[in-house]
């Protein structure tokens, strides 16, 4: 429950009633945070898909017969171009078996179900770049986020070989002058299978060459209203992508986009509440 502690900080200073949200799958962890008092109301989203009689079972007191819900995210990707909305737990939401395509990318996703839920968001991104890089042989991994301005700083890294980050801020042109400019401004994936190539990676050229990357992919991260960054991949092969695995990857896209709101909610929290508190 990653969230649990923005409401209660929210809660010491709130006038009208809070509501946590976020990985609570059980009855038993709802009435918890109520009887804890860090939250006057609970929303129990994945869990009602997994099972929607939830509440009607635990009522009759059935609750061995609840089908908790796991976390897996499933039903997630179902805002990223799924025909339908999935469920690993809800027979009747069961991924049929095309919905993986082949063995990387089973493996991928069995990854991703297995990482802690109730990780820290900046730690939860981490271990969502570590799988992607592990399971798709990726070199590294890196998250951006970009402000109003366009001034672009590093959230989360995965493998990135030492020195990287300190190179990169050394480099005077604007992140969104970069093929990153162009996945942030039409919301799409852009590919680059050859860096030193790719005009638009000029000033970064010393630090492509040097480490030897070829194949660049950058992802944007946005929420319904405004653009939060990107999310990076690196190569030193030229990779001839999938359509399959750029599905894939967008539909993680969603999950590091969450996180990275979360985070930014809970930046926003420790400053306020350090101000309230000074």
């Amino acid at each position: 429950m990653p969230h649990i502690g923005i409401a209660a900080e929210l809660k010491r200073f709130a006038t009208v009633p809070v509501c946590a949200v976020g990985s609570i799958f059980s009855i038993d962890q709802a009435e918890s945070i109520i009887s804890s008092g860090k939250s006057d109301l609970v929303a129990m989203g994945r869990a009602q898909v997994a099972d929607p009689e939830i509440v009607k079972k635990s009522l009759a007191g059935h609750e061995s017969d609840i089908m908790e819900c796991t976390g897996c995210n499933d039903c997630v990707f179902w805002t990223t171009g799924d025909s339908q909305m999935y469920c690993s737990v809800n027979p009747a939401l069961r991924k049929r078996d095309e919905g993986i395509v082949n063995d990387e990318l089973y493996e991928l996703y069995r990854a991703i179900t297995e990482i802690d839920v109730f990780s820290p968001p900046r730690v939860y991104i981490e271990e969502l770049l570590k799988v992607i890089c592990d399971n798709l042989k990726y070199r590294f991994g890196t998250v951006i986020e970009v402000d109003d301005h366009g001034k672009g700083w590093l959230i989360a890294s995965y493998n990135a070989p030492e020195n990287y980050i300190e190179q990169v801020h050394r480099v005077t042109a604007p992140v969104l002058s970069s093929p990153s400019g162009e996945a942030i401004e039409l919301r799409r994936i852009v590919v680059v299978r050859n860096a030193l190539s790719d005009p638009r990676l000029a000033p970064w050229c010393g630090i492509v060459r040097s480490y030897n990357l070829k194949t660049i992919i950058w992802m944007p991260l946005f929420g319904r209203n405004r653009v939060y960054g990107t999310y990076v991949l690196y190569d030193t092969r030229i990779r001839d992508t999938s359509e399959e695995e750029l599905q894939f990857l967008e539909r993680i896209r969603v999950m590091i986009s969450i996180a990275l709101t979360s985070n930014q909610y809970l930046d926003r929290l420790i400053r306020k509440r350090r101000e309230l508190e000074g």
